[in-house]
């Protein structure tokens, strides 16, 4: 039957999938701007009070002191297990923000999208196919969008399923 929350929750490489598929590319790219209330240096750099402050979620995702090795623009599931997320610092995974005004929807969307992904690959193999754009090139917008789509093929698995699904 389709897999509980309980199944999905134990999912380990599961989550560690999707967490680096969401680093190397985040919905937003660009985080949502920040008016300073008042005058602060930070790090060396003076902020003047009224400045709008945006972080780059790319940039910090893509940060080698954060994510290397191996290179950070390889794909590396291993980079989210526990061992190596207690090491990392805590603001180095930015995909639904941080803070008192991260995305209140965070463990919903991850749910949702596990529950998703472990559906779809419990039916199909999902494969690469001639339409498929490797490496994705994206487009310079506010999100993070793919040139040309993501083409892939689904393949039906030779599984039994039983007559209520």
């Amino acid at each position: 039957g389709p897999p509980s929350y309980e199944t999905i929750s134990k999912m380990q490489y599961l989550d560690m999938f999707l967490k680096e598929s969401l680093r190397l590319h985040p919905v937003a790219p660009v985080g949502p701007g920040r008016t300073a209330q008042e005058s602060s240096t930070v790090m060396g750099v003076h902020i003047p009070k009224g400045m709008s402050v945006r972080c780059n979620i790319y940039s910090i995702h893509m940060d080698p002191e954060h994510w290397g090795p191996p290179d950070p623009s390889l794909f590396c599931p291993e980079r989210f297990t526990a061992e190596r997320i207690a090491k990392r610092h805590p603001m180095a995974w930015l995909p639904f923000g941080a803070g008192p005004r991260n995305c209140i929807g965070i463990r919903f969307a991850l749910m949702e999208a596990k529950m998703t992904l472990a559906c779809l690959v419990k039916k199909f193999s999902v494969e690469s196919c001639s339409e498929t754009q490797i490496p994705l090139v994206h487009v310079a917008k506010s999100t993070v969008q793919p040139e040309k789509g993501v083409t892939v093929r689904l393949t039906r698995r030779n599984v039994m399923v039983n007559n209520t699904e």
